[in-house]
């Protein structure tokens, strides 16, 4: 073939030879070969010697970056052209920082900014070939909260915030509670000091810097203060209570626990039976089976029994109420219906002697009868067992009674009355006659009233300088309802009874209800027919199992708007502290004055809970603070120190 080459025209040869050229510059060091290449066209021209050509890759380029700004760590994806299938020693640099790809590819790299990197170019280098630059933004890394001191607090509260990158100084970064913006008094990278500002709610606390929020904590923001004062005393506390009257069995095993005990149940501590003059009326009105035998006045075998379970349970206070005089005393003839009472010598004799056998009976049955009432509800003639009187005739029959009880061996148990119908309405019209006459009010031990008409509004009375007590109350509309809507009602009356008419005693008017005629039940009652117990008597127990007789209650001074009323055992140290929220939930203060405790113990009533022991809470300085549910009856109970 050379041979043909070299016969070939001087324009062939030159062609050749260009061919040869171009060979040796693409693939380098390739010498032209010596097959007589002419330059001039001679025939006899030789090959040159051959110089080495090295051929590089086109440089890389990016064409884009995601994210184009982020803190130390975001992953950023570089795409682009050129970059290399793999990254061997090329290299991606932050500003001038080196960068650790986690993905490398011909057109796409991974890469998380370094730590140190500041805002500048990103650039990718390949075989020594820097790509173009572009811009990267480093933001700051997002604040965070670790721990706040104290949690919670009134507006105003200095709140200590720690954590990190809050920056040096505050600048435009906040502080909000709440979603309500904080004016801090202090600002460190590590640390911010913000009181709780006025308007801020329950909620959480965030800093933000540089447009970047921080993680959330909660704070509780306390609404309301109150003082418990130690050493500011109001009324004695005689116990809380409940009747067995008409009882013609007793209560079962649980009941009578619930009722009486203190540890697994609400703790009434008062029992209210009724008088019957005698056997031959029990028997006539109850049944033979039904009454216990007696030659004076007598009982229900069921209420005694009653009694006697409470008795068991620790239940040391029993009184006793006639719904009426015996038949022969009364205008119409009848114990088991209305009329009046026929008041002269002789009846007030008699009829204070059959008081005092009823004393005596129970006496005998080794029950106590702390006090007795002359008539339930003196105003009212009905068709069951009841009587009208005037307030002379109480005024002219009390020391009768008196000097009966005394002649009988019972003198400790007092006359109560006048247990009128509705709370202080017709109270004074049968009190005053007798309780302004100073050769009369020494005989008389208690003030009562029942809370009917309303319930009737526990406005504060006259005492004459006696114990108060409500003896009688239940709700007399509707069938039966156990709620806690229904409960708040009853809550909120008994703190009026405490709070406002300062009683000494609550007395409910019926352990359980009877069916009424045609079926059903009403809500007259602590249970209904079925054994079922309403919230009523949980929120009962809220005061009644923590508030013992002999206790006292102690001042409040309260901003919170909720229904609150606190006591005290002197003797012990022991208090309680009650509070009915008839609203959304509050967060609360509570400052003691005049005593310290170490921690509290809350019992809530709501509408799924039902005098529910909660978790201690620590004082701490002489308070404690504690969100109240919202619709609830909470009780803390505690040691003083």
């Amino acid at each position: 073939m050379m041979e043909r080459i070299a016969q070939a025209s001087p324009r062939f040869k030159a062609r050749i030879a260009s061919v040869f050229c171009l060979l040796a510059f693409l693939t380098g060091g390739v010498a032209v070969p010596s097959f007589g290449l002419l330059v001039s066209g001679d025939a006899a021209a030789t090959a040159s010697n051959g110089l080495s050509f090295t051929v590089t890759p086109p440089a890389p380029s990016i064409t884009s970056m995601s994210p184009s700004s982020g803190a130390v760590g975001t992953a950023v994806t570089i795409t682009g052209a050129n970059f290399g299938a793999t990254q061997g020693t090329s290299t991606v640099m932050f500003g001038g920082v080196k960068a650790t790809p986690t993905s490398w590819s011909g057109t796409s790299i991974v890469a998380p900014v370094p730590a140190g990197t500041v805002t500048g170019s990103v650039v990718v280098t390949v075989g020594g070939r820097a790509s173009n630059g572009l811009s990267f933004t480093v933001t700051p890394p997002a604040p965070s909260i670790t721990s706040m001191s104290p949690s919670s607090g009134a507006v105003g509260t200095a709140v200590t915030i720690t954590g990190a990158n809050f920056g040096a100084t505050q600048g435009t970064s906040t502080v909000m509670f709440g979603g309500v913006k904080a004016t801090p008094t202090s600002w460190s990278g590590t640390s911010i000091v913000a009181p709780v500002p006025a308007g801020a709610v329950t909620g959480s606390v965030v800093v933000t810097v540089g447009g970047r929020a921080s993680n959330g904590l909660s704070f509780t923001v306390i609404t309301g203060q109150t003082t418990i004062n130690w050493n500011s005393v109001q009324q004695r506390i005689d116990g809380f209570g409940v009747a067995a009257a008409f009882a013609t069995g007793p209560l079962t095993t649980s009941l009578a626990d619930f009722f009486f005990r203190t540890d697994t149940g609400i703790g009434l501590s008062i029992v209210r039976s009724q008088v019957i003059p005698d056997t031959a009326t029990c028997t006539t009105y109850f049944g033979a089976g039904d009454c216990v035998a007696s030659s004076g006045a007598t009982i229900l075998n069921g209420e005694l029994q009653i009694i006697q379970q409470a008795q068991a349970r620790g239940v040391a206070t029993f009184i006793a109420s006639s719904w009426s005089p015996p038949a022969s005393m009364k205008s119409n003839g009848s114990w088991g219906s209305g009329g009046n009472f026929i008041g002269d010598t002789s009846n007030y004799s008699s009829f204070g002697t059959l008081l005092a056998s009823y004393a005596s009976l129970l006496k005998t049955k080794g029950v106590p009868l702390y006090a007795i009432s002359p008539q339930n509800e003196p105003e009212v003639s009905q068709t069951y067992p009841s009587a009208r009187w005037t307030a002379q005739q109480f005024h002219d029959f009390i020391p009768y009674l008196y000097s009966a009880l005394g002649t009988a061996g019972v003198s400790s148990t007092q006359i109560l009355f006048p247990e009128n119908d509705c709370w202080s309405t017709s109270y004074d019209s049968f009190a005053a006659t007798a309780m302004n006459d100073s050769s009369v009010a020494p005989d008389v031990g208690i003030m009562a009233q029942h809370g009917y008409c309303g319930p009737a509004t526990p406005v504060a009375i006259t005492t004459y300088g006696k114990h108060l007590w409500q003896t009688e109350v239940s709700s007399q509309t509707g069938s039966y309802d156990g709620s806690m809507t229904e409960a708040l009602g009853w809550a909120a009356i008994i703190h009026k009874y405490l709070a406002v008419a300062k009683v000494n005693a609550f007395v409910w008017w019926w352990l359980s209800d009877m069916p009424l005629q045609g079926g059903g039940t009403d809500n007259s009652a602590l249970t209904d027919v079925n054994g079922n117990i309403p919230s009523r008597a949980y929120v009962t127990g809220q005061w009644s199992k923590f508030v013992r007789p002999g206790w006292f209650r102690i001042d409040v001074t309260d901003t919170s708007g909720m229904s609150i009323t606190a006591f005290k055992d002197s003797t012990s140290g022991r208090f309680a502290v009650v509070v009915v929220n008839t609203g959304s939930s509050k967060s609360n203060t509570f400052a003691l004055n005049g005593f310290n405790a170490t921690s509290v113990t809350p019992w809530i009533t709501d509408a799924t809970q039902s005098l529910a022991q909660q978790a201690d809470v620590i004082v701490s300085g002489g308070a404690f603070s504690y969100t109240i549910p919202a619709d609830s009856v909470v009780t803390f109970a505690g040691q003083a120190q």
